[in-house]
């Protein structure tokens, strides 16, 4: 059944025959026209700042409750006007460029009720969607008139988020999360299948009930609600991102579907920060000293520099040694003194550690020599 809305404003005109039909949607286009030229000297896309205060502002609203992706809709409202003098309309104001308004009359006289229809598609992502439209009218006494149509957009599985992201990870352990999945169908599930894809062995989920609406819900409540357990395993992952989903599949004869995608980023043991010892320009014989910092895992933290072995190539190129170390961040300080006349000075140094648990480091070094002193 169409719902139709009322009210009563003073200084609100009607008018006779007077339709206005405007269609929201993220995937609606106004009709091709000649550049120049507008269907209506009172149609305008705006934003709310280019709206001119008035003496009043009047807002219906109605709220189509739990829709389709995609879906086309159209709700009539109505405006009942007390008012004696005529009201003229001058623009209709969109709050997005994916709207396009249209009115078949001008004026407004007073008198009687008239019937104002907005055509709604939902966006094809499930979101709580809200679209208006302001009608101004050239008469000051007149109030702006926001026609609100809003929409929650589901899928009959909708999974929130549909995006999961489950951070920087520099230890092997398991990284955990949780997605909501929602039942909007008209039937219940007995069970929510959670298969990971063939392209991440390193995540999993599981999913179990948590929540049944009983009685008569509410218009915009899903039918149940699923808590998966979404886990990604970091053993054995290299550093980097890594890049997986989980279809989710309801038991029921229907099967109804969702897919999440899910990241998570592995950070080195240890790393360098910058990436290497940059000298720029210095002059031949004049020693200079660059740093870097070294920074560790909180569980890979060496016992003592001296337990860290150096080696540069070539050999004489530079010198090392810690500056200082304060818990998970190691400053290692090199020294370049160019000794003969080539441009350029370049070699890599490479930093090794006990054990297995963390890799061999290398750090390019570059500089540029200049033969002559720089002033």
């Amino acid at each position: 059944m169409r719902r139709v809305h009322y009210c009563s404003v003073a200084g609100l005109i009607t008018a006779l025959g007077v339709a206005l039909l405007v269609e929201v949607g993220a995937n609606v286009h106004s009709p091709q026209r000649q550049e120049g030229t507008s269907p209506a000297p009172w149609l305008a896309a705006s934003s709310p700042s280019d709206v001119a205060p008035l003496a009043a502002q009047l807002a219906i609203e109605h709220d189509f409750g739990v829709v389709r992706p995609s879906v086309k809709m159209s709700h009539e409202f109505s405006i009942k006007n007390e008012s004696e003098f005529p009201w003229t309309l001058k623009k209709i104001h969109v709050h997005c460029l994916c709207t396009v308004p249209g009115a078949s009359a001008t004026v407004i006289q007073p008198g009687q009720t008239e019937q104002y229809e907005v055509a709604y598609k939902a966006p094809s992502k499930c979101s709580d969607d809200r679209r208006w439209v302001m009608v101004e009218f050239k008469e000051h006494a007149a109030p702006m008139v926001r026609l609100v149509v809003s929409a929650n957009v589901r899928r009959p599985m909708t999974a929130f988020p549909p995006e999961l992201d489950l951070g920087q990870m520099s230890e092997a352990r398991e990284a955990q999360a949780h997605v909501e999945v929602q039942n909007h169908s008209d039937h219940d599930w007995s069970s929510v299948a959670v298969v990971a894809s063939e392209d991440a062995p390193w995540l999993s989920g599981t999913a179990a009930l948590v929540r049944r609406e009983t009685g008569q819900p509410v218009e915009t409540a899903p039918r149940q609600v699923w808590r998966v357990v979404v886990r990604g395993h970091t053993a054995g992952l290299r550093p980097g991102q890594h890049h997986g989903s989980l279809d989710l599949t309801a038991g029921a004869q229907r099967g109804e579907q969702a897919t999440v995608s899910v990241r998570l980023g592995i950070t080195a043991p240890v790393q360098v920060i910058p990436a290497q010892f940059f000298f720029g320009r210095i002059p031949l014989g004049k020693p200079a000293t660059r740093k870097v910092v070294v920074v560790f895992a909180r569980n890979a933290v060496p016992e003592s520099p001296q337990e860290i072995s150096f080696r540069c190539e070539p050999s004489d190129l530079v010198q090392l040694a810690w500056s200082r170390s304060h818990g998970r961040f190691w400053e290692l300080v090199a020294t370049l003194t160019p000794r003969d006349g080539s441009d350029a000075a370049e070699g890599m140094v490479e930093i090794e550690f006990p054990g297995e648990r963390l890799p061999k480091l290398e750090i390019p070094v570059h500089a540029l020599v200049q033969a002559e002193a720089v002033p």
